[in-house]
């Protein structure tokens, strides 16, 4: 339709009229206004056939305006001149377009290997108001019909596939951004992709995003703070999270509600408040999984089993919430790369959780003595991070096919 535009406005020029007569340039513009859209006359009761009785009222209203246009063209050059000329032959080509490709659009599946969509049937032509009246609300209808339609962003928000789209789309950022070969470029291609990725994940996997962050923040992260900065850093969490709750988990129109959504909705908003409840209260019951683990002393090589009281069990804790954490954040991947990023990261925060409560003796020498030196769950969980966003960039890791060949 921009085409369309771009046309008319470039055709229909006061220098580029053929010679004539006003009436006869105006005919010629009302030939094109009223022809029919195809090889012949359209079929009775059909979108296109409703199109065509518009343009035919179109033109028996305004061509007495169209005439005087031309006149005037003859004596001004300004573009401005054929203003009404323009709009008219603009409205005939866009109502062609629509009644085209319309049905073809809301027959389309919502994105690839879907079920296709449903066909609605059109609006049969109505007989009160007269022929131009009722085809005229026949193409109301038909335009109503695609608004319904779930096109919109907003509709497919929380899909696997759109969040995949949405990292295609970052990854191929960075790569502009950052292009060339070398360990600097791709240095610089993760630090660019990090808070793109973070963007992607938050903007399209929304609900499980939500998850991913309070799993992280409430169980893994509050546990380990001091009270006054528990409490501050989950109030904070809770306010932000509230807010991206109404705003992006809920934002679906209730016009597209699937069966699940709703669950979905509230099952997230449910999780999030658990797991920042776990983390600011849980901490202060004795005897609570999500408090950081007890420290202990043992010669090296030990066991984490030995110390399950008070280090097994707050150490799997982090490990299950890291799990969440990574399958949710990464919704958008291969079955198998979410299977394997999970397993590796919740195993290796969780190790480091039981390791970062090791108090070694002063006799072992080892690499273990030397990382345990190391307790803060910071150094893992970024280590992690950038781990993940070059496997991102450098690899292909999201679960949507590619590009037809020969697209470009």
């Amino acid at each position: 339709m921009d085409a369309a535009t771009e046309m008319v406005n470039l055709l229909l020029r006061p220098e580029y009229l053929e010679t004539g007569t006003a009436e006869e340039r105006a005919k010629r513009i009302g030939d094109i206004v009223t022809a029919p859209f195809g090889d012949g006359p359209a079929a009775p009761d059909t979108d296109v056939r409703a199109a065509e009785m518009v343009c035919a009222a179109l033109w028996a209203r305004h061509a007495a305006g169209v005439e005087q246009e031309m006149s005037k063209a003859e004596v001004s050059s300004r573009p401005e001149t054929l203003d009404l000329t323009k709009r008219v032959v603009l409205t005939r080509w866009h109502l062609q377009l629509l009644v085209e490709e319309l049905p073809i659009v809301n027959s389309q599946p919502l994105e690839p290997g879907d079920s296709a969509a449903s066909k609605v049937p059109s609006d049969a032509l109505q007989s009160g108001g007269g022929p131009a009246e009722a085809a005229r609300l026949r193409l109301e209808g038909l335009m109503r019909r695609y608004e319904q339609n779930p096109r919109r962003v907003g509709d497919i928000w929380g899909r696997r596939k759109t969040t995949a789209l949405g990292v295609r789309f970052a990854r191929q950022a960075a790569d502009g951004l950052a292009p060339g070969p070398g360990r600097g470029a791709m240095f610089k291609r993760i630090a660019i992709a990090v808070p793109l990725f973070v963007a992607v994940a938050a903007w399209l996997s929304r609900g499980a995003f939500l998850i991913a962050w309070n799993a992280l923040v409430g169980l893994v992260l509050l546990p380990r703070l001091r009270p006054t900065a528990r409490l501050t850093i989950g109030a904070v969490s809770f306010v932000l999270s509230v807010i991206f709750w109404l705003n992006f988990v809920r934002r679906k129109p209730p016009r597209s509600r699937k069966p699940g959504i709703a669950f979905r909705q509230w099952g997230s908003g449910l999780l999030f408040v658990g797991f920042l409840a776990a983390g600011i209260v849980g901490t202060w019951q004795h005897g609570w999984i999500v408090r950081p683990p007890d420290h202990f002393r043992a010669a090296w090589p030990w066991s984490g089993l030995s110390h399950r009281g008070g280090v097994f069990w707050p150490s799997v804790v982090v490990a299950g919430a890291t799990i969440l954490a990574v399958v949710c954040l990464w919704i958008w991947a291969k079955p198998w790369a979410i299977l394997v990023g999970a397993a590796v990261a919740g195993a290796f925060m969780g190790a480091w959780d039981v390791l970062g409560a090791w108090r070694h003796s002063a006799d072992p020498s080892s690499l273990q003595r030397t990382v345990a030196a190391f307790g803060s769950m910071w150094f893992p969980a970024i280590g992690l991070a950038l781990a993940f966003t070059w496997a991102a960039v450098g690899g292909h890791p999201e679960d949507r096919p590619g590009p037809p060949e020969g697209s470009g």
